[in-house]
């Protein structure tokens, strides 16, 4: 696993998903791919919850997680976004639970986040049902994509950042981007909570 500031970039996830839940869980959710038992053995050492499902049906590997756990929602977040905000990711929480129904939080139908610092927040119920699954933009491997291809089918929230800075990335997608990265989480870039205004809008409840 790629190291960063000496810790496994998925450390820097988790770490932050722990900072944002008052009560909760964080679990990794992973394949059952031989490339993949540093992680499943990374988070067995440390005491982080994991499940492991199929590589290629990212869907049926979300299913038996939400069943396997009891999960009502989840947050989605990449595990390339070692920067991810625990301000944003609570911001999103609190969003979430602030609407009675509602089906995704995210702040990626309109982008005005850096790349690296996205977040959905998903009802389970409605990612289960035959209604998303039988949508026009259905996939198994993004597995979110039938709430932007089809969102005037969805109660969906977004959360747009009134002071957008999409100009540098947060994301770890090759080894480059782990030197700018480690520097930006040295400065503390986007962790301050002020840094980040948030202006939720509805979209089309049907």
């Amino acid at each position: 696993m790629s190291l960063i500031n000496g810790k496994p970039l998925i450390a820097h996830v988790i770490d932050q998903c722990k900072a944002a839940l008052s009560n909760g869980l964080v679990i990794v959710c992973t394949s059952v791919e031989v490339s993949d038992d540093p992680i499943y053995e990374y988070c067995k050492l440390h005491n982080v919850l994991v499940y492991r499902g199929p590589l290629n049906d990212v869907y049926r590997r979300y299913l038996g997680c939400i069943e396997q756990f009891g999960l009502t929602v989840f947050g989605r977040i990449c595990c390339d976004s070692p920067g991810i905000s625990s301000a944003l990711i609570k911001a999103a929480i609190e969003t979430y639970e602030s609407i009675e129904k509602v089906d995704l939080v995210t702040n990626v139908l309109e982008r005005t986040f850096p790349i690296g610092q996205s977040i959905e927040i998903v009802n389970c119920s409605v990612f289960q049902s035959q209604k998303f699954s039988l949508s026009h933009g259905f996939s198994v491997e993004h597995v979110t994509q039938s709430f932007y291809k089809d969102s005037d089918k969805f109660c969906i929230y977004n959360i747009k950042n009134m002071n957008p800075d999409r100009g540098v990335s947060w994301a770890v997608d090759e080894p480059a981007d782990i030197i700018r990265v480690s520097n930006m989480l040295d400065a503390g870039y986007f962790f301050n909570k002020e840094k980040i205004s948030i202006e939720p809008r509805g979209y089309l409840i049907d």
